[in-house]
């Protein structure tokens, strides 16, 4: 099989098992769910389970991670992030709980138990410390969100993307930069992406006012969390079809009618979650955690975790 990625590039698969977990339903109902919620720049999560076990198979990692890596999303609610809104989850962690049980009551254990793989061991992401790692450290999904992101948003090309991970390396069973150079790049490359994406005033109030719409469809029994496992459009397609005013109005805004406000003139107030890395790097042999020898990024880091934790006053441009 052979994948055109949109940040690696053309990658061929030869793994049996990859190929029929690609195909399985859990994996393409991820074609369909919007890797940024309410904001569209091109990207599904099954681009990003993809990107992950590109990223992983490029880093050494076993083919039980490869394949934890690939499916690692499968748990994500429609729109993504947006349902952590609708139960005020700032860790953006509601679909968590779900995880097991999607690939548990799906057609995975058995392509897996063919395989000789323990569905139950890979379904649990503590298992594979190079997929999954609490911040600020580095990790796989971490950094293919950021390579895959920053690609779409024009921060860096293809070229650019094979440069870095040429300069990552697995040392003592975690994802480290060779040098503080590279470290720095990778460091400021995330951050710019998390301010300008991930973590906006636009992009938190367009989530919440999406979140208030599925609330209200959720108390008139329009919808039920059931239907938070369905595509994107299949979730809409019932917020469309309610005989709700109210709803049908909220529904005519979108991403691009939000924008910042002011404690004095706004319309919303949100909170976001702040995304930040601070890697870890080699110097002579030695592990070092970048901002503690970097204060200029130290700062930086710490400035914009506050700016974001202090949360977004939010003012809606009427459409």
């Amino acid at each position: 099989m052979i994948i055109n990625d949109s940040a690696y590039g053309e990658q061929e698969i030869t793994n049996p098992v990859i190929i029929e977990l690609l195909n399985s339903k859990p994996m393409q109902r991820l074609k369909n769910i919007n890797q940024h919620g309410t904001v569209d720049i091109g990207i599904t999560r099954f681009n990003h389970g993809v990107g992950v076990f590109l990223l992983l198979k490029k880093l050494g990692a076993s083919v039980e991670e490869q394949i934890s890596g690939l499916l690692h999303d499968v748990n994500h609610a429609a729109f993504s992030h947006v349902i952590d809104y609708v139960y005020d989850a700032r860790n953006h962690d509601y679909a968590e709980q779900f995880h097991k049980q999607m690939i548990l009551n799906s057609e995975i254990p058995e392509i897996l138990k063919k395989a000789g793989f323990d569905v139950h061991r890979i379904a649990d992401h503590d298992n594979f410390r190079l997929l999954e790692r609490s911040l600020p450290d580095l990790c796989a999904d971490r950094l293919d969100y950021m390579f895959r992101d920053a690609f779409h948003m024009g921060y860096i090309t293809k070229k650019e993307i094979q440069a870095l991970i040429s300069a990552l390396v697995v040392h003592e069973h975690q994802i480290v930069i060779k040098d503080r150079e590279n470290a720095r790049k990778i460091g400021d490359l995330y951050l710019k992406t998390c301010d300008n994406l991930w973590a906006t005033p636009r992009a938190a109030g367009s989530f919440q006012f999406f979140a208030d719409t599925i609330k209200r469809a959720l108390e008139l029994n329009i919808i039920t969390e059931e239907d938070f496992f369905l595509t994107d459009q299949e979730l809409l397609d019932k917020l469309k079809a309610a005989k709700d005013e109210k709803i049908q109005e909220m529904l005519k805004y979108k991403w691009e009618f939000f924008n910042k406000g002011t404690k004095q003139d706004h319309d919303m107030f949100v909170y976001s979650k702040a995304r930040y890395i601070d890697p870890l790097f080699l110097e002579n042999s030695v592990l070092k955690r970048l901002s503690a020898h970097d204060e200029d990024y130290k700062k930086k880091m710490n400035e914009l975790i506050i700016k974001i934790n202090n949360g977004f006053y939010i003012k809606i441009i009427k459409n």
